[in-house]
């Protein structure tokens, strides 16, 4: 933590820095959120120190801004809108494959040979009659 404070207070005063951790370890989620006093001191950090390989790290440095509470909740409801037409296509899915032929030989019922035999005689003798 000490250590983003000074990278970061280069470009200006910092309002606050709280480094993201696992509640259950106490292990660094390698995040850390970092607030400046002005939005220009953030704007100089955000281009200075985005991309930039951070010592002992794999990955270069990502540098963005939060979200605002209404970004928050707009991505909140898209979310929830996708969950909403993923179950409605799982259920018209669902009643699809109810309403389909099944196509297992086993699941087709056997028809009698015979059945409608009768008819077509029937019909057949109609016609050679007249």
């Amino acid at each position: 933590e000490l250590d983003l404070r000074m990278i970061f207070s280069r470009y200006g005063d910092i309002h606050s820095l709280r480094v993201l951790k696992y509640p259950n370890t106490g292990v660094s989620k390698g995040t850390a959120l970092v607030r400046f006093v002005s939005i220009e001191d953030a704007t100089r950090a955000k281009k200075s120190l985005h991309c930039l390989p951070l010592h002992g790290q794999d990955l270069p440095l990502e540098v963005k801004y939060a979200e605002t509470k209404e970004e928050k909740l707009s991505r909140r409801d898209n979310r929830s809108n996708n969950a909403e037409k993923q179950k409605a296509k799982q259920q018209q899915q669902q009643q699809q494959e109810q309403t389909s032929v099944p196509t297992s030989p086993l699941a087709i019922p056997q028809r009698d040979p015979l059945a409608g035999l009768a008819d077509v005689i029937e019909r057949y003798r109609q016609h050679w009659k007249h």
